[in-house]
């Protein structure tokens, strides 16, 4: 069965179709969290919470095919 691919941040995750449309739908209500860290003299690390349609940033889907998957997974890992 073909594989969905779900791009966040600078990760792809490669998953079952009805898995990735649960994770988008999750990810549709979810707020952002960003830790934002400065030294004491600078008045100390601040949290925010804040809604994702204000950092522009996206979550992005491929497609795989079952021959793709096979292939990309024989490969393993790339080495460091």
């Amino acid at each position: 069965m073909a594989k969905i691919t779900v791009h966040i941040g600078y990760q792809h995750f490669v998953m079952e179709g009805d898995k990735a449309l649960a994770l988008l739908d999750t990810l549709q209500g979810a707020e952002v969290y960003e830790l934002k860290w400065r030294s004491e003299s600078d008045g100390g690390t601040s949290h925010h919470i804040y809604p994702q349609d204000a950092t522009g940033r996206k979550v992005e889907i491929g497609y795989l095919t079952d021959e793709q998957y096979r292939m990309y997974k024989l490969a393993g890992k790339p080495s460091e």
